[in-house]
């Protein structure tokens, strides 16, 4: 995605090889930045995010070289460098991600990392056509204070039981919590994950479509 737009596929003498090889030694660079400042990571997953910036810097050379030539291929552009992006916050998201399994009661705080969960409260609602046991957790990290109501739904027609996990959303990271009670115990068993980048993994799905109307829309116009 990266040279092949570029390149004349009969005959084709890479001309800017060179330029290439600098945008990789950039993206090694940035991907060695993720490494030595926040955290190592695979084999694989360092290849992943290597190749996903060399898409992303490659598309950016690309618009910059093709404006000063008034010959942009906006919708080219927008769909592989939103393609980069959407590897590259998956491979992210992969690698940073935290999940936790516990079983806790009432009044029950886990600690791990800089988190701590704390069972506040459990609830008794009814609704229209089902009723659902809500649970109240506080996670906490450093300053950070969230809520999440994680909830078990009992349907009546038909009988039915569902577990609907609790939600918060960011533009950085995304906290998902679900509880299931233990039988003939007062502890229910609590999965937590912390998702970080998923709004941004969304978005990068959005312009990959933007993308692909706009080369649409030019093509039905030039019918």
């Amino acid at each position: 995605m990266a040279i092949g737009p570029n390149a004349s596929w009969i005959k084709n003498k890479f001309d800017n090889i060179k330029l290439y090889f600098l945008i990789l030694l950039g993206a090694i660079l940035i991907n060695l930045m993720i490494i030595l400042f926040i955290k190592n990571y695979s084999t694989l997953s360092n290849f992943i995010i290597i190749s996903a910036l060399f898409l992303i810097l490659s598309s950016l050379k690309d618009f910059v070289i093709s404006k000063k030539k008034n010959n942009l291929d906006l919708a080219r552009i927008i769909a592989h460098t939103s393609f980069g992006f959407l590897v590259l916050f998956i491979g992210l998201n992969h690698i940073f991600s935290i999940e936790k399994d516990y079983n806790m009661k009432i009044g029950e705080i886990k600690k791990f990392d800089n988190y701590s969960i704390e069972f506040k409260n459990l609830e008794l609602k009814d609704f229209t056509n089902y009723q659902a046991v809500v649970g109240e957790f506080e996670i906490l990290k450093e300053k950070d204070r969230n809520i999440l109501k994680p909830e078990i739904r009992i349907y009546s027609n038909p009988k039915t039981l569902t577990y609907e996990a609790s939600i918060k959303t960011s533009f950085i990271k995304d906290y998902y919590l679900t509880m299931s009670n233990i039988d003939r115990s007062d502890y229910y068993n609590i999965k937590f994950q912390e998702k970080p980048l998923m709004i941004w993994i969304w978005l990068s799905v959005i312009m990959i479509v933007c993308g692909g109307l706009l080369r649409f829309f030019k093509n039905a116009k030039n019918i």
